[in-house]
């Protein structure tokens, strides 16, 4: 006799102990129960790992992207609080081209177009395919200013 054949007599032997079912086909329905009980344990304990995650996007969904969350508050004139969100999200995604081009507009609108220039470069060298509609316009407000304030002078 195999060593698989005395585990499942010695599972049988115990399952008659416990008088669940008899019989081979007891045996079977009793194997049966015990893996669907298992999987079912083992199943609530995925969910139990897999709920807090999906629980936590379904949050972020609701919650507006950064994108949009500072775009309004530079339409808002809120550019303060513009700028402390462009900060807390460049320390977790540096290479974010929207972190600096947001910077960017919200240091133009403040009136301070040396820091918007210097932001424009680092957009443009994380997309530089934005160079034409998102960079060039904006530096060129950004010049403007620049222009107008040394002549003020």
């Amino acid at each position: 006799m195999s060593e698989n054949d005395n585990s499942m007599n010695e599972v049988v032997q115990e399952l008659r102990k416990i008088k669940i079912f008899t019989g081979m086909t007891g045996v079977a329905l009793t194997l049966m129960l015990i893996s669907s009980i298992l999987s079912t344990f083992l199943s609530v304990g995925a969910l139990a790992l897999i709920m807090p995650n999906a629980l936590k996007t379904i949050e972020k969904q609701k919650q507006p992207s950064f994108r949009k969350t500072v775009e309004d508050l530079v339409k808002q004139d809120k550019l303060d609080e513009a700028l402390t969100e462009i900060s807390v999200r460049k320390e977790t995604h540096p290479n974010d081209p929207y972190v600096y081009y947001w910077e960017a507009k919200a240091f133009l609108f403040k009136g301070e177009p040396e820091k918007t220039l210097i932001c424009l470069k680092k957009t443009q060298e994380l997309a530089p395919g934005w160079e034409e509609e998102y960079i060039t316009p904006y530096a060129k407000l950004a010049k403007k200013q620049i222009d107008d304030s040394t002549q003020e002078k």
